[in-house]
This record gives C-alpha cells, sequence and structure tokens, in this order.
C-alpha cells in the first residue's frame, strides 16, 4: 500500500507551474463563428516516500500505489536509487488492471520509468539468496490536461461568442472581452518592476499584475516554503525552512541576513566571510563570522588577470575592474606599466567611499595607496582625442587573518619559528607557508647542528622546506667549522649560527649576517630568505637584501640617433645602447621599439647584438616597396637573459642603390621575469 504524502509542489527551480496551450476550433451553433479553445497542460512534482529495507531481505515483497490528481495524463517516476540483484530480484510495474508494464532488475540509480494515465502500482520482490541495497523512490511528476490554467494567470475563453475574453485562471473572474480567434500565449514580463503585467505579442498589455505571484516566486520580506509551493528569487534564501525538510512556511531573506544563528548555516543561505577557523553567528540580523582558531594578522600578495586596458585605450572610454578580497581589512594594487595622455585621460584607484587616487602620465612599477576595506575600484576615463598604451595592474596585496598555523613571513609565526614556504602552481591565488621549529640540537647534546642545503633528486621538486637545519652525528659527519664574521666559508668550512656564506664566486664567500648581501651576488645571498609570496626580486639596498614586489621593466633609449643609413652598404651602421647594474638574479625577456624612415624598407636588413655577442635579425629585406621601418616593442629571441649589462648593438644595413633613409631612434625593453 503506498504511503500516504500531501500532494505540494516541489520547493525550487521546479515549483513554478509551466503550461503549454495546443489551440483548435469548435463551431458555435448559434453564430457559426469558428471559436478557439484552449488546452492547458499543468507539469507538477509531488514528493513520495517509496522505500525498501537497505538492504533489503530474502524472500520479501512489497507493493506501494500512486494515484495522481484526476486529469493525470501522464506519470514519471525518479529512482532515487535502483539497486537489485540482476536477473532475480524484481520491480514490476502494473497498471489499474493488474496488467504488467515493465519488470525491472540491476542498477538504474538515476533514471526515470514513464506511465501513461494517471496510476501505477509497484510491486518489489526478491529470492531466496543475495540481497542488494533495494529501492528508492523520493518523488514523480505529472502533467494535468485543463481546459483553463487553475493559478492566476488569465487565459481566453470560448464559452460562446458572447463572452469571449480575457478570465483569471483560478477564479474564472472575466478580466476583458476580446476575440480569442487570435489570441497568442501571455506572458508576464518584469519582477517587482512598475510595467509588471500580463502581455500578448502583437496584442499589447492585458491586464496589470504582480508576476513573481503567478510564477510562485516571492520577492524579499514574503512568505516561501515548500508547504504553499513557493521558492525565493534570485539572491535569497528561504528563512526558517530547510530546503530538505517536507511543509514549513519561511520568510524570503537575502542571502547574508538572519534571524538567529542557524539561518547562517542554512541551506541557500551563501555568503562570505573570512577565511579562519571559526563560526557563524547572527548579530543584529547579519551573518557574521567569529575566528575561534585565528590566524595571524598579514600582507598578502597575488597576481591579477585580465585588470588591464587594452592597447592602446579607445577614445571616449570609461570602464571599472573591480578586485576584492572577502575579509580584508586593507588593499592596494601594483601597476606593472602606466602610459596615459597627461592632462586628459586618467586612472582613479577608489575604495569603500574614501577619496579616490588619480594617476595620469607614464609611470613603470607603480603601487597605489593603501585602501581600508576588502574592495578596490579602477576606473579608467579617456577623453574624445589622443591616446596611449593604457595600464596593466599586475598585483593585489591585501591585509588579511590567515588561516591558522599559516603564514607569509616569518614574522606572521610565533617566537623561535619560521615560516616555511610552500610550492604553489597557481600565482594568481593566495599561497600561504606554515610555521615550523627550527631543529636545532639541545646544549649539551652529543649531535652537532648543520645548515641542511635543499636538494632534489632529478625529476622532482622541493614542495615545501620542512627545516632550515638537521642534526647529524659528529662521530660520523665532519664537525662544522664555525666561522666568525668576516672568515672566509665555502663547503668544508661552515659559518657560525646566524651567518650564512655570503658574496659566493666560484665557490669561495664570506660569513655575513642572514640579511647581508652583495649586488653582485645577490640571486645567492639572499635566494634562500623568507619574502612575501608575490612576483619579485631581491635587490640589494646597502648590503641589505629587500624583496622588490612586481614585473620589473628597464628601457634604454639610443643617444647616437639619428643616423644616415649608408646607400647599397652591407656595412651598415650600428648604434649603441649601455646597460648596467640590472641583476642577474631575473630571466629578461627582450623586446625592441624601431623608428627608420626609408623610401624602400624592402632593402633593409636589421640585426640585434647584445653584450655576449648573440646577434638576432629583426628585420630581412621584408615589406617591399612600403615605406619606412617601425616596430613598437617587438619582442626579440636568441639573445641573453641571465647577464644583460654590457653594450647592446643594433646594425641598420641598406642591400640595394637609390632608395635611401635614416635610423631615427630605437629602445631596448628588459623585463625582468
Amino acid at each position: 500500500m503506498m504511503k500516504t504524502t500531501r500532494t505540494i509542489l516541489s520547493f525550487g527551480a521546479t515549483a513554478a507551474l509551466l503550461f503549454t496551450m495546443a489551440a483548435c476550433t469548435s463551431q458555435d451553433p448559434s453564430s457559426g463563428a469558428a471559436i478557439r479553445t484552449q488546452v492547458y497542460e499543468q507539469h507538477l512534482t509531488q514528493q513520495v516516500f517509496i522505500e525498501t529495507d537497505h538492504p533489503y531481505a530474502n524472500n520479501q515483497t512489497k507493493e506501494w500505489e500512486i494515484a495522481a490528481p484526476h486529469g493525470t495524463t501522464h506519470l514519471t517516476l525518479r529512482f532515487a536509487r535502483f539497486e537489485t540483484e540482476e536477473g532475480y530480484d524484481f520491480v514490476t510495474f502494473l497498471d489499474r488492471d493488474g496488467a504488467v508494464l515493465s519488470r525491472l532488475s540491476g542498477a538504474h540509480t538515476g533514471e526515470t520509468f514513464d506511465v501513461d494515465g494517471d496510476y501505477v502500482k509497484i510491486h518489489f520482490a526478491s529470492d531466496y539468496s543475495v540481497t542488494e541495497w533495494g529501492l528508492s523512490i523520493d518523488s514523480y511528476s505529472y502533467v494535468v490536461q485543463n481546459d483553463h490554467p487553475t493559478d492566476h494567470r488569465p487565459y481566453c475563453g470560448a464559452i460562446g461568442s458572447r463572452s469571449e475574453g480575457w478570465y483569471w485562471g483560478d477564479t474564472g473572474e472575466l478580466i476583458k472581452y476580446a476575440s480569442c480567434a487570435d489570441a497568442g500565449t501571455p506572458e508576464c514580463r518584469g519582477i517587482t518592476s512598475r510595467s509588471e503585467g500580463w502581455y500578448v505579442d502583437g496584442t499589447g498589455l492585458i491586464v496589470w499584475d504582480n508576476c513573481h505571484h503567478t510564477v510562485r516566486i516571492a520577492i524579499a520580506g514574503e512568505h516561501c516554503g515548500p508547504s504553499i509551493g513557493y521558492s525565493c528569487f534570485d539572491n535569497l534564501y528561504c528563512q526558517g525552512v530547510p530546503t530538505n525538510r517536507i511543509g514549513g512556511t519561511g520568510t524570503c531573506l537575502a542571502t547574508g541576513a538572519c534571524k538567529e544563528d542557524a539561518d547562517c548555516t542554512a541551506d541557500g543561505n551563501v555568503w562570505n566571510h573570512v577565511d579562519c577557523t571559526g563560526r557563524a553567528s547572527c548579530n543584529h540580523e547579519k551573518c557574521v563570522w567569529e575566528c575561534t582558531n585565528p590566524g595571524p594578522w598579514s600582507w598578502t600578495s597575488v597576481l591579477l588577470q585580465g585588470v588591464e586596458s587594452e592597447h592602446p585605450y579607445a577614445n571616449s572610454f570609461e570602464h571599472t575592474w573591480t578586485i576584492t578580497r572577502t575579509g580584508a581589512t586593507k588593499i592596494k594594487v601594483d601597476f606593472s606599466r602606466i602610459d596615459l595622455e597627461p592632462g586628459y585621460d586618467w586612472i582613479a584607484v577608489a575604495a569603500n567611499g574614501q577619496a579616490p587616487q588619480y594617476i595620469e602620465g607614464s609611470h613603470r612599477n607603480f603601487t597605489s595607496q593603501t585602501f581600508d576595506g576588502d574592495t578596490l575600484n579602477i576606473t579608467l576615463h579617456s577623453d574624445y582625442s589622443v591616446n596611449d598604451w593604457g595600464f596593466k595592474a599586475i598585483a593585489v596585496t591585501y591585509y588579511e587573518q590567515l588561516p591558522e598555523d599559516s603564514c607569509n613571513t616569518t614574522a606572521d609565526c610565533p617566537t623561535n619559528q619560521s615560516c616555511i614556504p610552500h610550492y604553489c602552481i597557481n600565482a594568481f591565488a593566495p599561497c600561504y607557508g606554515h610555521c615550523a621549529r627550527d631543529t636545532r640540537c639541545d646544549d649539551g647534546s652529543q649531535l652537532a647542528c648543520r645548515r641542511a642545503i635543499p636538494m632534489c633528486p632529478e625529476g622532482t621538486i622541493l614542495a615545501y622546506q620542512e627545516a632550515c637545519y638537521v642534526c647529524v652525528d659528529p662521530n660520523t659527519c665532519q664537525p662544522p667549522v664555525a666561522g666568525a664574521e668576516g672568515d672566509p666559508c665555502d663547503d668544508a668550512h661552515q659559518c657560525q649560527d646566524g651567518l650564512m656564506c655570503k658574496n659566493v664566486v666560484d665557490g669561495h664567500g664570506t660569513c655575513h649576517d642572514t640579511y647581508w648581501c652583495e649586488q653582485a651576488t645577490v640571486g645567492g645571498d639572499c635566494g634562500l630568505l623568507d619574502h612575501i609570496m608575490t612576483v619579485g626580486r631581491w635587490t640589494c639596498n646597502d648590503h641589505h637584501c629587500a624583496w622588490q614586489t612586481g614585473v620589473f621593466h628597464s628601457e634604454i633609449s639610443s643617444q647616437d640617433t639619428p643616423l644616415t643609413i649608408p646607400d647599397n652598404d652591407a656595412n651598415g651602421v650600428d648604434s649603441h645602447v649601455s646597460v648596467t647594474a640590472l641583476a642577474d638574479s631575473c630571466t629578461w625577456n627582450v623586446a625592441v621599439d624601431l623608428n627608420i624612415t626609408h623610401t624602400y624598407r624592402g632593402d633593409l636588413v636589421v640585426s640585434l647584438t647584445d653584450p655576449s655577442g648573440h646577434t638576432a635579425v629583426l628585420q630581412n629585406r621584408h615589406g617591399g616597396f612600403a615605406d619606412d621601418l617601425v616596430f613598437e616593442h617587438e619582442a626579440v629571441t636568441g639573445l641573453a637573459q641571465d647577464d644583460v649589462n654590457g653594450t647592446w648593438t643594433l646594425n641598420v644595413s641598406d642591400h640595394a642603390a637609390i632608395d635611401q633613409g635614416n635610423l631615427q631612434s630605437w629602445t631596448l625593453h628588459l623585463d625582468c621575469q
């Protein structure tokens, strides 16, 4: 026997009543006019509880019945789970006369079974051996056909020619007289707008009405829940009624709003909160997150994607990019490049109602001021004429509470612990380290403490550094030779605790404190130190290691141009630029700006030679009879990427007679990765 349940609309997207209309005509004997009638299909869902034991027993039988409301033309059963012994334990479906419609066994979880009509009997039988999980049916859908809709929506009635018109489906009340012969399907447009109402294409407005009531959607402050078949509009949830419970009535509230603590963890109430271990509570009808095991507050930096203008940007243009980090209390942004028309085009950086920072002109590696809050808006505005390259934001830095036991730098860790960086693939998301104790040996132990150099076998990577030190037995390993400040050091001669072997050249260096450096060896002097975990490089400032964030750019323009290009001379003309004091801790990308005026650029060969003597050809007699040769930030490959200091030479040669020209200018761009 079927377990009785109350007929309700399912809660959620399927709670809406969906209708299709099939038009036909009939002859009214009194008038001879063709009268249009309509058939409305009503699609509904009902929850049921049809289950075997889990697992079911041997030699067991059970039966259930489903009798849908009068007028049902079609049933669809959904198997929430279906697992029986294949070929031995069966679920049989029968019609009202006892005729078998189908027999199923085996695995059919998630599948559906269709029945014509308004009735089906479900019979389960197991044999004497082997059992499985069983059967669960949690809902069925059905289709009812009516001559008019049964909910609150207009339909065009055809009850004789004199009374043709629009009527409400639920009450039968006349809305207005109209001919139904050409009546289309009415559509309710707009939710919570002043022009809500029912329209028909080609006819226009039928009647003013609240659409969300018709499609059984509640807005903020209105009742909701499966017992009345109303779900909530976008970005709302049904407060007071869990979506997994049959029955009950709640109130639609905005996500993040609440009446009691339990609302903040209710199904559908999806709201953002600080990323730390804790609990949610309701405070003045707003959900708040309380960190029960809070981590340290720290500056976190991540790279950005897609926060940049077109290059060049358009005239008469304005657009805003938004950067948000939920839970942050301060935020700022790093730009790798800004080039705007001075005095006319500008960038405004603003946050949370604070006075914006306006930026004009050209800047490299520019950092905005620090704003309070967790959201930053970058607006680019251009006037009607003259544009430039635009801007690119490379990273965002925000002050936030880290997850428990996480860190960005050693300063985030308790005393006697260090921040151990993690190996991360995604540079566009936070990558915290973890705090760990230096594994030094206790005084008086039989072990000596020696610095561990992180090494990985071939084909592996260093996921994270477990400890800064390891302890070894001095009887089996060579005891460390403790060098003092200024003493020489190498692989066999270590430095005292608190000192490191710095300024190492050809394996030999000098003992100095942890953050001491020389610019020439800054990569080795500073490379193993903790730093804020974002893209950047080590620099040496007055013999002190400093982490500089961002993507670094150096551009050097020629000072010996313009130069005349000799006609029909393979030797051509040379122009030089000199690069000095760029760090060897970068991998440098090379690009060139070039401006040559010439009456036949197909005569020209252009090459660039780096300080180590490698040459790349930029132009080899391409372009035919076209005039001039202009590059802007043209990438060059095959040249030095590590040590770029020294003289770079651009050679331009003309390989045919008559046409002539000049090397007007060129610029070398070096971008540190």
